[in-house]
């Protein structure tokens, strides 16, 4: 009778579902921990073993390799924490310790420490860009690797390596320097479900970490690292076990949390698009705490501010200001020909090489709005209607667009579009010379009418802005 029941233990064993962790029904949680075991969290209590028993099916771990399990950090237990808010806040103070970083910074940075805890339960998967010189890097590289969930630094970001990685790791990937191209892969199928990966169907949602020189062009949350005045150094034995103890809170995080993350709809529609997918994810990790999240959107303030500087650059923000031009004339129509005209010529004024076609004009404004574009006799042309003319300043205002800075007073849709941000245009106006003094100093929008718009900014080169809107005059 030993024997038999010796034999069908190791048959359950052999017939055990191997797994990383997953979430169960009803809230329940498997989670795999150092030296071979799991952990189960059911109905507030914790079950840990070799293997673990839960509705009638029957778990065992990964069997990693040693070298691979030191490397994922792999928890030896959970620690009870306060709150969330509370952990945040010790976390944010850890970094301000050991990494020198200003407030929100430090807020932030700890907001992406706790995301890599629940990734699969976020609107999308986050990411993490640090920017600086090498060695500025140093301590917050390795509170990272410590405190961020299962770190798994990688060379080259190449799909099929974490396609062969175990189903349901979702490792936080370290990158330094990676290849734009493949960045943007890697980024582009993070979350999406039921992707083919060999003979099987598989997902990937690994929160990143990637080290660069300059800024990545990924969505991100970007952080520029100080380079003057502050000291370089290292995390101690004794630093790094105290980091220990508050990775055990962040997988009492896991266990307890994972729900509210899933079912959290935040959403922070007045920052611009990058900034909004950061607040989301940010958001629905401090779930419940209302205060905690304000906070986050505060320190998120100025990073949008900065998103929408570079966006306000972009091929895109200069159509879009070309567009606002034309609805500011009230015009009912304009041709993709003139746009591009006075797409060029803002671009001249900034003392930009760059120059649009008009194909490439017409691409992008059917991009940003769904094909309204129709051929006529003398071109393509869009209708301005009143539909076309709200998307088109609603788009403008999220991209930081220059001539939003100052809204028209005598625009109902300018007037629309900063009251839906919960701003007046009086409000608008008082702010605007603050982020105009940190961005590219904004020039004037050329005119396409015979009576040139009332000027809204400085304009330094007037010739080409008298010369698009002569060349438009001629061709009509």
């Amino acid at each position: 009778m030993l024997n038999q029941d010796l034999n069908n233990k190791d048959s359950d064993v052999a017939r055990a579902n191997v797994t990383t962790g997953m979430a169960l029904p009803g809230g329940a949680m498997i989670e795999q921990l150092a030296r071979q075991r799991l952990l189960l969290y059911a109905e507030g209590q914790e079950w840990i073993g070799a293997t673990i028993e839960y509705g009638d099916r029957n778990y065992r771990p990964v069997p990693f390799d040693n070298e691979l399990e030191d490397a994922l950090h792999l928890p030896e237990a959970t620690a009870e924490y306060e709150c969330v808010g509370s952990l945040l806040k010790k976390i944010a103070k850890a970094i301000e310790c050991h990494a020198r970083l200003d407030a929100p910074a430090n807020v932030l940075v700890a907001g992406f420490m706790l995301a890599s805890w629940v990734p699969e339960f976020l609107p999308m998967t986050p990411v993490l860009n640090v920017c600086g010189a090498p060695g500025t890097e140093t301590v917050l590289w390795a509170m990272l690797t410590h405190l961020c969930r299962r770190p798994l630094r990688l060379v080259d970001p190449s799909l099929r390596q974490l396609w062969q990685l175990p189903t349901g790791l979702a490792p936080t990937i370290f990158l330094r320097h990676p290849g734009d191209a493949a960045l943007h892969r890697l980024v582009n199928v993070f979350g999406d479900e039921d992707m083919l990966c060999g003979s099987h169907l598989s997902r990937i949602c690994s929160p990143t970490v990637v080290f660069t020189a300059r800024p990545i062009s990924v969505p991100a949350l970007r952080l520029k690292l100080p380079t003057c005045g502050t000291p370089f150094r290292r995390i101690t034995p004794s630093e790094i076990q105290a980091l220990h103890q508050v990775q055990g809170q962040l997988l009492k995080y896991r266990l307890t949390r994972h729900q509210q993350v899933a079912g959290s709809s935040f959403d922070a529609p007045n920052f611009g698009p990058d900034t909004r997918v950061i607040a989301r994810i940010l958001g629905a990790c401090l779930e419940g705490d209302e205060i905690v999240q304000e906070e986050i959107m505060a320190a998120l303030k100025g990073h949008d501010e900065a998103a929408k500087v570079v966006a306000s650059q972009s091929p895109e923000a200069v159509v879009l200001e070309a567009l606002l031009v034309s609805i500011h004339e009230k015009r009912s129509s304009v041709r993709v020909k003139e746009i591009t005209i006075l797409t060029n010529a803002i671009f001249s004024q900034r003392r930009e090489t760059m120059a649009l076609s008009c194909k490439a004009v017409g691409a992008i404004i059917n991009d940003l709005f769904e094909r309204r574009t129709d051929r006529k006799s003398k071109g393509y042309e869009m209708s301005l209607d009143s539909t076309l003319c709200a998307a088109i300043h609603r788009e403008a205002y999220s991209r930081g667009v220059v001539s939003l800075l100052e809204p028209r007073p005598d625009c109902r849709f300018c007037d629309e579009v900063v009251r839906a941000a919960g701003r007046s245009i009086a409000d608008a106006s008082s702010t605007s010379s603050a982020l105009s003094a940190s961005s590219t100093p904004p020039v004037s929008t050329p005119s396409t009418s015979n009576t040139p718009s009332t000027p809204r900014h400085n304009c330094e080169t007037a010739a080409e802005t008298n010369l698009a809107a002569e060349e438009i005059k001629h061709q009509n």
